[in-house]
């Protein structure tokens, strides 16, 4: 039996899948990222810079009634004083 070798072998040179691509079209769509996302068994939030609720997957919207679109504010009975606290702090900090 022969030795493991490297790989892949020094002598082939890594390539692209898609080298006349530019690397954006390599991204997933949203609507990809958005079943992947929605396809999680934990809650997922996600704000944009101003603090709105951009996207929340099926576990956010069935076990905290999140709804995309939604202000931080209105997230407060949902999230607690002290994650509302974190998330202004960091959007703050951020801008």
């Amino acid at each position: 039996m022969r030795g493991l070798h490297p790989f892949p072998p020094a002598a082939m040179p890594l390539r692209s899948a898609a080298p006349d691509l530019p690397p954006s079209a390599l991204l997933p769509s949203r609507a990809a990222l958005g079943g992947l996302l929605d396809g999680l068994d934990e809650p997922l939030l996600l704000f944009d810079d101003l603090g709105t609720l951009s996207f929340c997957n099926r576990a956010a919207m069935r076990s905290l009634g999140a709804v995309g679109g939604s202000a931080l504010a209105q997230l407060q009975g949902v999230l607690g004083p002290a994650a509302l606290a974190w998330l202004r702090e960091g959007l703050q900090s951020d801008g």
